[in-house]
C-alpha cells in the first residue's frame, strides 16, 4: 500500500465515523486478501450460529478460494473496504489490528492512528503464528527508536506464555490478551480420513500417496532463497529414497511458497508432476498441514502449528548463519528446537533415515510444555463465547 492510500484510509476513516454501526456486520482481514487463517474458522462459525450475519471479507488477487456466496467481497485498501470496516460491530485480523505499528512518541501522525477506530466498534486479532523469527519491534528499522505503538484490537487471542510474554512486550502491554489458542489450528485436532481425503481432493493433491511438504519462510534480500534455490539443489530420488525407507510408502513433494515468493514461482514456469506438485492452490496452511504427513520447512512459525501433530518435521537452513546474523534475528537457537536439522542436502537425507520417532515425540512434548502451549483444539468455541457477549450487548 503505497502512502497517498494509507494517509487517504486515515482521513477517511475519521470522516466515516459519522455513519452508524451495524450491529449484525462483521469484517474480516487475513493477510490482506486471502480467505484464510483463523479469520475464516470464526466466520464460518459465525455464520452457522447467527446465520443472519453480515460477514464481509477483504479478496484481492491473491486468494485462490471458491468465497462462499454469503460473504460480502471488498477489495484491500479500497474506499468501499474502509467504508464496511467503519460500520461493522465486530473486525477480526490475523494481524496485531487492522491497523497496528510504531510510530514516533510525539509525532502528530500517531495522534491520528490512536483515534482512527470508531466508538462502539470491537477489534479482535489473532496474529498468524509463534514466530521464529523477530517480529515488530524486535525487527532492526525500530531498534534504539523513540516509539510507541498503536493498533485498533480490543482483543488479542494467544496460544502460549510464551507468546503471552511476546505479545505484552511488541505491543506495550496496550492489548489485552485472550488465553485461548488458535482457531486455525483446531482442524489439527481433528483425525478423520474421509476429511483428509477431501481436502487432497479440493487442493488437487494425490490421494494414494504420502506428502512432504516444503514450506520456507521468504527472504526479503534474496527471494530465490525462499524456496527456489533450495529445490534445485535437491535429489528427489535419494530425498524419496530416504522418505520410503524410514516411514515406507510412495511419495510426493509440495511446494508451498511464501506470497513473496509465488509470483516467482508463475514466471519460471516450474510445471507439476505425478510427484512434485505446488502447493498455493489454497489460501489455508493448515489444510496443508493436515494433509501432510512430513513437513519440510526453515524459519516459518508452521513448525510450532505441526508440533500439535506430532508427525515428523526437517528443518533445512543452508543460509542459517546469514538468516540470523544479518536478515532477521531468531528467538530460539536452532539446537533447542525438537526438529532435526541440516544445512546441505545430503545431510537432510541422512536426518531422515536417522529419525527416531520415539525419540522425537518426547522431544516434541518437552519443547510444547517449554512454551507454556495452551492449544487444545477449542479456540474457535472460546473466541465465540467471547463474540456471543458483544453480540447480544
Amino acid at each position: 500500500m503505497n502512502k497517498f492510500i494509507a494517509y487517504r484510509n486515515i482521513l477517511l476513516n475519521y470522516a466515516f465515523k459519522l455513519l452508524p454501526i451495524r450491529k449484525k456486520q462483521i469484517y474480516c482481514c487475513s493477510f490482506h486478501g486471502q480467505y484464510g487463517d483463523s479469520p475464516r474458522r470464526i466466520s464460518e462459525e459465525l455464520k452457522k450460529q447467527y446465520p443472519d450475519v453480515r460477514i464481509i471479507w477483504e479478496i484481492g488477487m491473491k486468494s485462490n478460494e471458491i468465497i462462499p456466496d454469503y460473504i460480502v467481497k471488498v477489495k484491500p485498501f479500497s474506499t468501499k473496504s474502509v467504508l464496511y470496516r467503519s460500520m461493522s460491530k465486530i473486525t477480526i485480523d490475523n494481524y496485531l489490528g487492522w491497523s497496528y505499528g510504531y510510530e514516533n512518541v510525539n509525532s502528530f501522525k500517531l495522534k491520528l492512528l490512536e483515534k482512527q477506530k470508531k466508538k462502539g466498534q470491537f477489534g479482535i486479532a489473532t496474529w498468524h503464528g509463534t514466530p521464529l523469527k523477530h517480529i515488530s519491534i524486535d525487527e532492526k528499522q525500530y531498534i534504539g527508536k523513540n516509539v510507541m505503538f498503536y493498533s485498533t484490537a480490543d482483543l488479542l487471542m494467544c496460544n502460549s506464555f510464551f507468546m503471552k510474554k511476546l505479545y505484552d512486550r511488541i505491543n506495550f502491554r496496550k492489548i489485552p490478551i485472550l488465553m485461548s489458542g488458535t482457531p486455525r489450528n483446531d482442524i489439527l485436532f481433528i483425525n478423520k480420513k474421509d476429511r483428509n481425503i477431501q481436502l487432497r481432493k479440493k487442493l488437487e493433491l494425490p490421494v494414494n500417496k504420502k506428502i512432504i511438504l516444503y514450506a520456507p519462510t521468504f527472504r526479503a534480500d534474496n527471494l530465490k532463497m525462499g524456496g527456489l534455490s533450495q529445490i534445485e539443489s535437491f535429489d528427489f530420488e535419494r530425498l524419496f529414497s530416504a522418505l520410503e525407507e524410514k516411514f515406507n510408502g510412495e511419495w510426493c513433494f509440495v511446494f508451498r511458497a511464501h506470497d513473496s515468493v509465488v509470483e516467482l514461482i508463475n514466471k519460471r514456469g516450474i510445471k507439476e508432476t505425478e510427484t512434485f506438485r505446488l502447493g498455493n492452490k489454497g489460501d489455508d496452511m493448515a489444510e496443508y498441514l493436515y494433509v501432510s504427513d512430513v513437513l519440510l520447512t526453515d524459519y516459518s512459525s508452521s513448525f510450532f502449528d505441526y508440533s500439535l501433530c506430532k508427525r515428523p518435521c526437517f528443518l533445512y537452513c543452508p543460509d542459517l548463519e546469514h538468516y540470523k546474523n544479518v536478515e532477521r534475528g531468531l528467538y530460539f537457537s536452532m539446537d533447542d528446537l525438537p526438529f532435526p536439522l541440516a544445512m546441505n542436502p545430503d545431510a537432510l537425507y541422512q536426518c531422515i533415515k536417522d529419525f527416531d520417532m520415539n525419540k522425537y515425540q518426547y522431544n516434541i512434548d518437552s519443547f510444547l510444555e517449554s512454551l507454556g502451549n495452551i492449544e487444545d483444539g477449542n479456540a474457535t468455541v472460546k473466541i465465540m463465547k467471547v463474540i456471543k457477549k458483544i453480540m447480544e450487548d
